[in-house]
This record gives C-alpha cells, sequence and structure tokens, in this order.
C-alpha cells in the first residue's frame, strides 16, 4: 500500500538560514557574557583597590599613632617628606621599638620595617623586611604625606622641620587601570603622635 504523501524535509536554503540566526543568537548571548566578565572584573579590581587603600591607611593611622623614641632613644619622627615618612613604632607589642617607614617608587606604596639589632641597639637599612601594600597609586601630583604642628589645621611647607610636627596626614588615590572605567578612588586621613608631649 503506497501513500499519496510526500515526505517533505528542509531544503538547504532553509537549513543555512536557520545555522545563520542560530548564529547570531549565540554571537550576541556570548558577547553578552564577555561584557559581564569583563565588568565584572573591573567591578572586581576597584573593590580590591578600595579595600586595599582602606587597610593601608588604617595601618598607617594606627602605626603612627604608636610613634614613640626608638629604642636606640632617637626622635620618634625621622623622615618627612611628601612621598616618605620614617618613624619609630611598637608595632608588634615586643620589647623592641621598630623603625616603621611607608614609601611610595612609582604607583605601588611600600611598608618597611626595621628590628633594631645588636649591643648598643641600632637600626641598619639591610635588616629592614619590606611589603607592598597597594599598587595602582596615582596621586596626579598631591603629596602622600602631609604634616601638621600641634593645633595648627594649615600644614606645613617642605622641608619641615621634624621637631615641629605632631599630625601626620596620608592621602591615596587609586586607579589600577586608568584607561578604563570606573573611575579613581580616594582616601585620607590625618594621625596625631599620642606619645609625644607639647
Amino acid at each position: 500500500m503506497k501513500s499519496n504523501q510526500s515526505v517533505r524535509g528542509f531544503t538547504l536554503i532553509e537549513v543555512m538560514v536557520a545555522v545563520a540566526i542560530s548564529a547570531l543568537f549565540f554571537s550576541a548571548v556570548a558577547e553578552i557574557f564577555l561584557t559581564s566578565f569583563k565588568t565584572a572584573g573591573l567591578v572586581s579590581d576597584e573593590l580590591e583597590g578600595q579595600s586595599g587603600a582602606r587597610r593601608a591607611v588604617n595601618d598607617f593611622v594606627s602605626q603612627f599613632r604608636l610613634a614613640s623614641y626608638s629604642s636606640a632613644g632617637d626622635y620618634p619622627l625621622k623622615t618627612a617628606n611628601i612621598n616618605e615618612i620614617v618613624f619609630y613604632a611598637n608595632i608588634d607589642k615586643d620589647n623592641l621599638i621598630e623603625k616603621v617607614r611607608y614609601y611610595l617608587t612609582d604607583t605601588t606604596l611600600y611598608r618597611g620595617v626595621t628590628k633594631p639589632i645588636g649591643n648598643p641597639l641600632s637600626y641598619g637599612s639591610a635588616s629592614e623586611t619590606a611589603e607592598t601594600l597597594l599598587e595602582g597609586v596615582r596621586l596626579n601630583g598631591n603629596p602622600l604625606f602631609t604634616y601638621y604642628p600641634a593645633g595648627i589645621a594649615e600644614a606645613l611647607v617642605q622641608p619641615v622641620d621634624i621637631t615641629t610636627v605632631r599630625l601626620a596626614g596620608i592621602y591615596l588615590r587609586v586607579d589600577k587601570k586608568p584607561t578604563a572605567s570606573p573611575t579613581a578612588w580616594s582616601v585620607a586621613a590625618r594621625a596625631q603622635m599620642r606619645n609625644l608631649k607639647n
């Protein structure tokens, strides 16, 4: 028994049109996913920069507040430049006062810590342990550190007399990828040396 119904399939043109439409659809979906991943990466970088900047500022503030005379009897503040500060503080709660150095090299903020050694105690630069605190610091001509005397809101002019400094300010502007959005983020704070008497 033969059926009069003819079996009909897709023509080559119909298949090609379906493949072309499917390819356009999948390429649009792939582009959406790639854009989402790029955006998520940029947001993640910005959040990491913000978190790192807050942590660096908080560390600086808490450590600078502890500034005191060194284990060798040196004045609490050793260096006060716009991109470097060196002070003495007991940051690890042992019996010795460490030399703490915050400094900017290119776009990276570092902290160096030197423990005193020898008898009598001294601070050799060879024994400094440096760590990277933050990358992508772009100050755009602003100073990283500013210095203030007691009771005066006006910043001291460089070069400063370290014996007049009672407060130090830190300003961080972070932009890990300056050619991409989102824009730079900044944080600032001031800290007072609490172990000095006026």
